[in-house]
């Protein structure tokens, strides 16, 4: 069994006052109830799309690829993750052509 190190004195050091800060924010986090924390993360997710629309493009592409197309595009969120035509298959990875 492999023996967890020490608390020492030296992980009092101001060079680690913004880990334990973010320690502290994070245990403070995962005390609210479930509910906030699922809407938190909604939220969370709204505003990172904003800036990784290609991301999105691409989840959006391979979830119409694993559900099957017929299926994801009934989905309510369809029309706002996807202002644009999803990628086209000459652009897709070589990978995701293996299973067409």
């Amino acid at each position: 069994m492999t023996q967890l190190p020490k608390f020492t004195a030296a992980l009092l050091h101001p060079r680690y006052w913004l880990t334990w800060l973010g320690i502290g924010f994070l245990w403070l986090l995962v005390q609210l109830p479930y509910p906030v924390i699922f809407r938190l993360g909604k939220y969370l997710g709204r505003f990172a799309q904003l800036f990784m629309k290609r991301r999105a493009r691409i989840a959006l592409h391979d979830s119409r690829k694993a559900a099957g197309a017929g299926l994801a595009q009934g989905t309510p969120d369809t029309g706002r993750l996807l202002k644009t035509k999803p990628r086209s298959p000459q652009h897709s990875p070589a990978g995701s052509t293996a299973l067409q």
